[in-house]
């Protein structure tokens, strides 16, 4: 204790210690890692989905007329049954795969980068990349997709009887979406919210000023 009448300024306390808490290490990998499996899954999803079937028809005739036909992101495949028409036909559509095909591949190096962010809490700069990364694959992604979909979306006004078949009796058109489309969309709807655990992964945790929790009086 001091004594009564002292000068407070010359009043001497002893330091006070706290225990110093550092933030759990695991927490700061998390979004790094999750951002890096969503954009691994999104590119398997845009890879399949620009093989499978984007848009599927089906055109009834007279005479027993039946064409049916299936555009994916390489070509497109007619089956026809009735009299001077081929059994099938194969061709080419506008090639959606080779941009895709692209973006795929930049959604990979974006996954390849966040694990190894993910690895390395220490390095910022690496998950800065993996962020970047991310973010341009999933743009180029969607607006891919974006275009593939306006794309199906035209096919179903063009895939309709024209001319005299159009007027005939017993004619009827059946057109939908293919699968491959909806994969599509769920990629480029993963690898957007990839992109955003990747952007948002949490720096790294400035070293304590003060590591023995000592408050000087």
């Amino acid at each position: 204790m001091t004594e009564l009448g002292a000068n407070p300024e010359q009043q001497s306390f002893s330091p006070v210690r706290y225990p110093a808490f550092a933030p759990p290490q695991g927490r700061r990998h998390r979004p790094a890692l999750i951002g890096a499996l969503l954009c691994a899954v999104a590119a398997v999803l845009v890879l399949v989905g620009s093989f499978v079937p984007l848009f599927l028809g089906k055109v009834q005739g007279p005479g027993g007329l039946v064409m049916t036909m299936s555009i994916t992101g390489w070509d497109f495949h007619v089956d026809a049954s009735g009299t001077s028409l081929p059994t099938s036909r194969n061709g080419a559509v506008p090639t959606n795969g080779v941009p895709l095909a692209l973006g795929a591949t930049v959604l990979l190096a974006a996954a390849l980068l966040g694990f190894i962010a993910a690895s390395r809490p220490s390095h910022a700069p690496s998950r800065r990349l993996a962020g970047v990364v991310a973010v341009a694959g999933a743009a180029f992604v969607a607006g891919t997709v974006s275009t593939v979909a306006l794309q199906v979306i035209s096919w179903f006004d063009s895939f309709r009887p024209t001319g005299l078949l159009a007027t005939a009796p017993n004619t009827s058109a059946d057109v939908s979406v293919g699968f491959g489309l909806w994969l599509l969309v769920g990629a480029a709807a993963g690898a957007v919210v990839a992109a955003v655990f990747a952007w948002v992964a949490p720096r790294d945790v400035a070293p304590l000023e003060n590591p023995d929790g000592v408050i000087a009086g």
